[in-house]
């Protein structure tokens, strides 16, 4: 068990996790949020520890989906601070109540066609690839 990237994502999991759970906006949405997500992070470990080890860019990009679900779990998803996030791809929050009638104005009239400008969009291609060796050897 030599995957340094594993163990390091895994204290930080642990460590936004705890944080994610002192006060969260509301504790019904956090523990909606975050029984499938500890069942994942429960799984990969039991993975980990069987031999089953992939890769650390796969463990990376695995943890963005613990992270953002934890924080997500937190705040509520319509209540993360991400405003950056939402500010650097161009992208817009349409929010409603029962006395705002400018968001459903909105989801009614046309949407306008994105910019295609560099850097506006990102995507990120995922392979799930894995390397497994039998308890003992090293690949």
């Amino acid at each position: 068990m030599q995957n340094r990237t594993a163990k390091l994502l895994l204290l930080g999991y642990i460590l936004l996790f705890v944080w994610a759970g002192i006060s969260p906006y509301s504790r019904a949405t956090w523990y909606a949020e975050n029984i499938p997500i500890v069942m994942i992070a429960v799984s990969l470990v039991v993975l980990y520890v069987r031999g089953f080890v992939f890769t650390p860019i796969s463990y990376a990009l695995m943890a963005v989906l613990l992270y953002l679900h934890t924080i997500g779990g937190h705040y509520t998803f319509e209540r993360v601070p991400f405003g950056f996030v939402t500010n650097l791809f161009g992208f817009h929050r349409i929010t409603s109540t029962a006395s705002d009638t400018s968001a459903s104005d909105s989801m009614r009239s046309p949407s306008p066609k994105p910019s295609s400008g560099p850097g506006r969009f990102a995507a990120v291609s995922c392979c799930f690839s894995f390397r497994s060796s039998p308890s003992g050897s090293s690949p």
